[in-house]
C-alpha cells in the first residue's frame, strides 16, 4: 500500500456543535450530555469535539437556542 502525500494546504473540516456567546451557564446542556464532554467551568461552556457524539442533545435542550451544529469544510 502507498502511502499519500498532499501538496499544499490540506483541507481542513471543522465539524461539531459550537457554544455562543449568549450562553448563560445554565447547566442544562451537561445534564443530558450521554459523554458529559461539555465544560461548565467556563461561560459560554465549552464542547469537547473529541469526546462529542454529535448527538444533537446539548443544542435541543438550551433554553437561549445559542448551540448551533457547525459543518465548515
Amino acid at each position: 500500500m502507498r502511502d499519500s502525500i498532499i501538496i499544499g494546504q490540506p483541507k481542513r473540516s471543522t465539524v461539531g456543535y459550537a457554544v455562543g456567546s449568549g450562553c448563560i451557564g445554565c447547566k442544562l446542556c451537561y445534564s443530558v450530555c450521554p459523554q458529559k464532554c461539555i465544560d461548565i467551568t467556563k461561560t459560554p461552556v465549552v464542547i469537547d469535539q473529541h469526546h462529542c457524539l454529535h448527538c444533537g442533545r446539548c443544542a435541543e435542550v438550551c433554553p437561549k437556542q445559542v448551540i448551533e451544529k457547525r459543518n465548515v469544510s
